[in-house]
Formats: C-alpha cells, structure tokens, sequence
C-alpha cells in the first residue's frame, strides 16, 4: 500500500502473509471513496514495515519490506483494518510503524543517539494485540502532544516467549524527557509490569544483542 500525492490510499504488492485478506481485496470500494479526501490529516505521514519470519533471505534488510503508507486518520483506519494482529504472524516477525523518511534500523541518522521503550509480553499474544492497537492508536491520535517529537517508530516483534512491543525514540540521553514518555507508554497501553529503556548505541553490528539498559519504570 502506498499513500498517493492526491491522500488516497492505494496498494501495491503486499506480503500476503501480513494482511488477513488478498491485497486486491483490502479496501472495499467504499472505504476507498473516503479516503480520496484527507478530513483528518495526521500530524505526520507513517510507514509501515514489515519483516517476515519465514523469508528465506539471508539478510535482515532483504527480509524488511515497506508496505504501506498513511498520512491521514481515514488512511490509518483502513490499513489496520486490513492487516493481522501480531498474534497471526509467524514467529519472527516485525512489525514497525515508523515516521515517513526513518527507517528502522539503529544506525539510521534518527535513530542512532536514541533508543527504545520495551515492553516484554512473553507469549501473552491476547495482551500484545490489546497493547499494539493501543499504542498505535496514541501515535495517530496525537495524545503524546509535544513528546510526539521525540518518537521515531514503534515496533511489534513476534518470537517464541519472548516477543514484545518497542517505542522508539530518537535521544535516550535526555533522562527527564525519556522518562516522561515512559510514563505515557505504560499509561496508554495500560501495562502494569515493569518496562525498560533500551540505548542503540553499541547494537550497529549485532542485531542479535541486548541494548544497555539505561532506563526501567
């Protein structure tokens, strides 16, 4: 899917195992008229990525495939309508939502002197549904308000036990400010456990490593 100059969302070649209906079929005639016509734009444009868990790819960028992309809430709308929840991905599998121009890999220029949000649910797949579709609808719904800045992408990934949901941010030095966001994550996907902040730095050459852990609410 893609965003074109006039607002409408039209698609393009999409992985079938990402969206729950063919991609010919994702946006009845209907849904398609209203979203000729940006009403609500967002405050900004947002792309979705998705790595699927059972490419045969050898490398994680040849894996990585941008598919979509919305610039207003009617747009936002019929995209998740349309794509499954993380709870019918195959087990590594990424989803990223992610401001239009960033991509999401550490060492991109925005995301390099950040870092991330996590949100550990084990293989509670219900619970990361809920938290995704929550934390998804913060990001277009604008409630951060001005910490919206800070935030680069947010990020699904499914694996066995151990899967969770990232907020991405673009400086991890700034404690007062990352904390302040920390607080709204847990508020606006309503997680009462304990979440960590995760820095890039040091990560650029294994994407298998931990990050240091800078922060935890």
């Amino acid at each position: 899917m893609e965003a074109n100059k006039e607002g409408a969302l039209h698609l393009r070649s999409a992985p079938p195992l990402l969206f729950g209906r063919s991609a010919t079929a994702a946006i009845p005639a209907q849904n398609a008229r209203n979203v000729v016509s940006p009403h609500y734009p967002l405050n900004h444009s947002w792309c979705l990525w998705f790595l699927d868990g059972e490419s045969t790819a050898t490398s994680w960028e040849e894996r990585l495939d941008r598919v979509a992309a919305v610039s207003t809430l009617e747009q936002f709308g019929v995209l998740y309508q349309s794509m499954k929840a993380p709870s019918e991905l195959s087990s590594g599998s990424d989803l990223y939502f992610f401001k239009r121009g960033i991509r999401p890999q550490w060492d991109h220029p925005a995301n390099v002197k950040g870092g991330r949000w996590v949100i550990s649910m084990g293989d509670d797949m219900e619970r990361m549904d809920c938290a995704w579709l929550r934390i998804l609808t913060s990001i277009v719904g604008n409630w951060f308000d001005d910490l919206e800045k800070e935030i680069c992408g947010v990020a699904a990934n499914v694996r066995k036990r151990k899967s969770k949901i990232c907020v991405w941010t673009k400086c991890g030095s700034e404690k007062n400010v990352t904390m302040q966001l920390g607080r709204l994550v847990k508020e606006f996907t309503e997680i009462s456990g304990r979440i960590t902040y995760e820095l890039h730095e040091g990560r650029e050459n294994d994407v298998h490593k931990a990050g240091k852990v800078l922060y935890s609410l």
